[in-house]
């Protein structure tokens, strides 16, 4: 009679080890810290140059909490539209409504937190987390043609592809998987400590881990295309710049589907950052200050 209750207690004790690995997270690390709170923010906005000296905006932010009790991150996501004027000077703050669920993304948020660890990664295909078939999807003729529309360079398209054959030559090789990696290799950006300062527009994503009371701080904005490099942030001084796109990648794994600006940091926006450098290798933009 002792061996099938020992069996019991046996199986007892599985199911609730089964249940203390499964049901429950366990506390995130970072740089060796037990991570209390994520805190992502993303807004934009730009001053209207009207007599009442306007200056509109939206606000998201994403909050991922640890929960002692139950052991397990939950999320507050928050969208507010701002209005400051100046004559007279007034704020106002519209909130929407706080949404808030449990954090299953267990996974994106480690390499994540892995990504913002290391701080120069050279761009490659693999980073894109995209098939041929989709990138042949999004380097569209539409979306070139669209592109080119937006540089206002219409007319450059033309001149120098007058004919629909050559035209739709140029299209095909603008997929060529070769001339991506080319891209990818050649892609530079300012990495030193200067921070562009813009005064009548602002674009930007902040990360705050906090770890107890240690915080790291991390910020992308514009003009950076994509908002490369990221810098990391200690006693509100610039001290490291990094150039990492798997921290794009995996921010926006981490992000709910409607975070604002997110589309300014993914996959696609990559591309279309590929297809303005394509068209201007082809002489049809001319804008040197492409990104």
């Amino acid at each position: 009679m002792a061996f099938p209750r020992l069996m019991c207690i046996i199986t007892l004790l599985a199911i609730l080890l089964f249940q203390t690995n499964y049901g429950y997270s366990q506390q995130k690390y970072f740089m060796g810290l037990p991570v209390d709170t994520v805190e992502i923010s993303s807004s934009s906005g730009s001053y209207h140059f009207d007599h009442a000296g306007t200056t509109t905006g939206i606000r998201d932010s994403y909050v991922i909490a640890f929960d002692k009790e139950s052991r397990k991150y939950f999320t507050k996501y928050k969208r507010t539209h701002i209005k400051l004027v100046t004559q007279p000077e007034t704020a106002e703050y519209k909130a929407g409504p706080v949404q808030t669920e449990s954090f299953d993304n267990q996974n994106a948020l480690d390499s994540l937190f892995v990504a913002l660890s290391v701080r120069y990664k050279a761009l490659s295909i693999d980073q894109l987390g995209l098939s041929e078939s989709e990138m042949s999807r999004i380097i569209s003729k539409k979306r070139i043609l669209k592109i080119t529309k937006t540089y206002k360079q219409h007319s450059h398209l033309k001149r120098e592809y007058p004919t629909m054959r050559e035209k739709e030559q140029m299209f095909r090789g603008c997929k060529n998987i070769d001339t991506l990696k080319l891209f990818l290799d050649s892609y530079k950006v300012d990495t030193s400590n200067r921070s562009p300062i813009v005064s009548d527009y602002w674009d930007e994503i902040h990360i705050r881990i906090i770890c107890g009371n240690k915080v790291f701080s991390f910020e992308g904005k514009y003009p950076n295309t994509l908002k490369l490099p990221w810098h990391f942030r200690s006693n509100s001084m610039y001290i490291r710049p990094i150039f990492n796109f798997d921290i794009n990648k995996y921010l926006v794994a981490v992000l709910p589907p409607n975070f604002y600006r997110k589309n300014t940091i993914d996959s696609e926006a990559l591309l279309n950052t590929y297809i303005v450098w394509y068209l201007h290798q082809r002489g049809i933009i001319r804008n040197d200050n492409l990104y």
